[in-house]
């Protein structure tokens, strides 16, 4: 038989090992290795994962290692993944296996242990006195140890370490050991055994010594019937307080049925999603590529398009992937589509452990699941037969993701949709400038939903300039027309919202006699003050402390804080109306999903009158007995260096003014500001998106900004400032000779390197580089090769990381 050899992209991502190594397949995996499985190879002295991007019958070196493994075909790549990781490498200028680990859940690679003995006893008369006296303590342990022990006992013994090891005096092996994968506990229920509470001894245990036990048995004795997760959540315990109850014989575990009425038809398209429906139907069964834009007011019923497209996939036996800004946030989209899917729904989140993940990654592989919903990383679900690819809320900046591979989930949709001949469909009332000049100039098609559905009128909606506030002596953060419809609102019984997008008490402390303000000592930013727990936090690194006393500059106690958030939105709202019920949804809360859960609950059920939040409260709510939103600063956006904040500040106030008269009711919505006479606060005001649109796409062409040129952030990274900013000069003049080189200067506007806005984050400092282009210019080969370069030959390399960002976001 002719010796096969597979070319491997090793499992590290550090950007000189970013190229493939040769590896000889034995015999024995001649048949299970393929192009695209991961396989365990030997790397150095160690083992290490790799996926195989190559078969072939050419001999690259006369001495190659043999692969020594291969894993379940669960986690190989198909040739669609392993073209898609090729493109992401290239265009978002990544590393290739960082690339190939986007379609891998986390979590699913096995541990790789490294473990050691001495060998026979050997003269100790040529070794090191630390040698000696490692040999010493391992010589008589006739077993292997792991590798991990060096870390701690025997961390001072490095050296000495590889000294045994070179000199054959100890000897390695590598152990591949699986992941112990948690308890699924969302699939099962507790259940309380009918003569658990019969020996009163066990009973005034619980009640004496065990307290939280006792709380889980009085709630199963109320009769719930739900999952141990949810039973843990409410109760706020952990999984331990369940095994101590199995252990004493007082519960069992049984495996629970989540009841949901499965819903054929919620109600009748209109005409309008009718016919959005059937444009993207025949596509879907013409297996024709098409992406498309669903411009819809808020309330327009999209969600309901949305379905009816679902429904057409599964009876053509097709998966379709939905996919949301915040999982968390759309709770409501989620019930309703496992009322109407649950067979064949599956949703992808951070909730879910390694475990429950790894098995939705498995049951959407091999076909079981046809219906995927899940934030930013479902886009590259592992789906075979794909009808249709849903990005909702399209104009969502959490689409992009920060951290390297840099990627845009809304690009990453349109290849695969591209790939599997499928409509790709992007959802918002406020559709991203981008995405609409794109339907405009004929590259995406444009669908719209022009009216609320049952034809609900949209809220009206009044401007109050706060500097008239102001001067008519009103010191409140509430204007006097918000406080008098608060008032007309709490007195019809109906629900508020009120929006400010920034949380804490005050944006920062200030001494006013020398005005020194207290800043973070990992970032280059001033702590924000929380009321509530009474201190200073960092909302980057999460640095907190508490509030000095005095000034620590001067000693003086002139101590002040200056601006709002929500906190104080919250605090002053209490003080005006003691006597009403609110709850407050922002960044302190928003990693605690189950709060948010609950609380969105109770606010859906009426129980809580007043909703104040982040633009967190701005993202698919859908509550019919709000019918007042007030926006308490809509300046927050208007003043960030970036081209885009017109747009961003529009998208917000739109999106959060949307949310009042959902329902049968008339909708008002306030919004305060200082800058009345902004185009995007005069816009939001009419809910004129065309009109906002074209002011904004002509101060685009005007100054050559995105969507008429392309802009490459370049982010350079390190603790030393100092080593930081002579790497950056290092690339920089690297680049200028390449552009040059390649009479591309005219063409390209490079700025900096400077500093970045926020100079320091998480104790790192931060500079950066911005190359604006113009369209049809490809910039990557000459940044990859300043990427070489600087990793082959700049003496700061080990010190500076290197962050590349396509079309970025944020330029902070």
């Amino acid at each position: 038989m002719k010796e096969l050899y597979a070319s491997v992209i090793i499992n590290n991502n550090h950007r000189s090992l970013d190229r493939p190594f040769q590896y000889l397949v034995p015999v024995h995996l001649i048949n299970a290795v393929t192009e695209g499985s991961l396989v365990l190879v030997p790397f150095g002295n160690a083992l290490k994962y790799g996926y195989v991007i190559e078969l072939s019958h050419g001999k690259q070196h006369d001495k190659l290692k043999e692969i020594e493994d291969v894993f379940s075909s669960a986690l190989s790549l198909d040739d669609e993944e392993m073209q898609l990781a090729e493109w992401l490498s290239h265009y978002y200028l990544t590393t290739k296996i960082k690339a190939l680990k986007m379609f891998i859940p986390v979590g699913a690679f096995p541990n790789i242990l490294k473990r050691f003995k001495a060998t026979a006893p050997w003269d100790k008369g040529n070794l090191s006195p630390s040698a000696r006296e490692l040999l010493g303590k391992i010589a008589g342990v006739d077993q292997w140890l792991d590798c991990e022990v060096l870390q701690n006992e025997l961390k001072p013994y490095k050296k000495a370490y590889k000294e045994l090891l070179d000199k054959g005096y100890i000897e390695e092996h590598h152990v591949v050991k699986h992941k112990e994968r948690r308890t699924d506990w969302s699939s099962l229920k507790a259940v309380l055994k009918l003569d658990a509470l019969d020996h009163p001894e066990k009973v005034n245990y619980l009640k004496k010594r065990a307290p939280k036990q006792w709380e889980v048995v009085k709630v199963l004795q109320e009769g719930f019937n739900s999952s141990v997760q949810e039973l843990n959540d409410i109760n706020n315990i952990d999984t331990s307080v369940i095994k101590r109850l199995m252990e004493r014989d007082i519960i069992s575990i049984e495996k629970y049925e989540q009841e949901e009425a499965h819903i054929i038809k919620p109600f009748c398209l209109n005409k309008d999603q009718q016919e959005a429906f059937e444009v993207i139907a025949g596509d879907i069964d013409n297996k024709k590529y098409t992406p498309y834009v669903l411009y819809g007011v808020t309330g327009s019923g999209k969600t309901e398009v949305y379905m009816e497209i679902m429904e057409h996939c599964l009876k053509k036996k097709l998966q379709c992937i939905l996919v949301l800004p915040e999982i968390f946030l759309t709770l409501q989209i989620v019930k309703r589509l496992r009322a109407r899917f649950a067979d064949d729904l599956v949703i992808l989140h951070s909730k879910l452990t390694q475990k429950e993940r790894y098995e939705a990654w498995e049951a959407i592989k091999f076909g079981h699941k046809k219906i995927i919903v899940g934030a930013r990383s479902a886009v590259f679900a592992p789906v075979k037969k794909l009808g249709a690819i849903i990005i909702d809320e399209e104009h969502d900046t959490s689409y992009k993701q920060d951290n390297d591979p840099k990627y845009n989930a809304k690009e990453v949709a349109l290849k695969r949709a591209m790939w599997h001949n499928c409509p790709a469909l992007f959802g918002s009332a406020t559709p991203s400038l981008e995405t609409f000049l794109a339907a405009q100039t004929g590259k995406m098609g444009l669908l719209c939903l022009s009216k609320r559905i049952n034809d609900y009128k949209l809220p009206t909606v009044e401007v109050i300039d706060m500097k008239n506030e102001l001067r008519e002596g009103n010191l409140s953060i509430f204007s006097r027309k918000l406080q008098q419809e608060i008032g007309k609102t709490l007195a019809d019984n109906k629900q508020i919202i009120l929006y400010l997008n920034r949380r804490g008490f005050a944006s920062f402390v200030l001494c006013r006699d020398c005005g020194f303000i207290l800043n973070c000592i990992n970032c280059d930013v001033s702590l924000t003050y929380h009321h509530t727990s009474q201190k200073m936090q960092c909302h980057y690194c999460g640095f907190n402390q508490l509030i000095p006393k005095s000034c620590p500059q001067c000693g003086s106690l002139h101590w002040k804080p200056y601006g709002i958030g929500t906190q104080k939105v919250e605090h002053e709202f209490k003080n005006l109306y003691p006597d009403v019920n609110i709850m407050r949804i922002d960044g302190d809360i928003s990693d605690k999903k189950e709060i948010v859960k609950s609380y969105l609950d109770d606010f859906s059920k009426g129980k809580t009158n007043v909703l104040i939040g982040t633009q967190m409260v701005a993202k698919g709510l859908d509550f019919p007995n709000v019918t007042l939103v007030g926006v308490i600063a809509a300046d927050t956006t208007l003043n960030l260096p970036d081209f885009r904040s017109r747009e961003k500040s529009f998208q917000l106030l739109t999106q959060v003014a949307g949310r009042a008269g959902r329902g049968e009711w008339e909708g008002k919505v306030i919004i305060q500001t200082f800058n009345p006479d902004d185009v995007s606060i005069i816009h939001a005001k009419n809910q004129d998106f065309l009109a906002f649109y074209k002011d904004e796409i002509a101060f685009r062409k005007e100054y050559n900004y995105p969507p008429f040129s392309q802009i490459i952030r370049i982010i350079f990274t390190g603790k030393t400032e100092e080593h930081v900013n002579k790497g950056a000069d290092f690339f920089h003049r690297f680049l200028m000779q390449s552009i040059y080189y390649k009479k591309n200067s005219s063409s390209v506007q490079i700025l900096g390197p400077n500093p970045c806005g926020l100079v320091k984050i998480k104790g790192e400092y931060r500079y950066q580089l911005l190359l604006k282009y113009e369209k049809g210019l490809n910039l990557r080969p000459i940044i990859k090769s300043c990427l070489d370069e600087f990793y082959k030959a700049n003496p700061f390399s080990n010190k500076v990381n290197v962050n590349i960002d396509i079309n970025p976001n944020s330029f902070g």
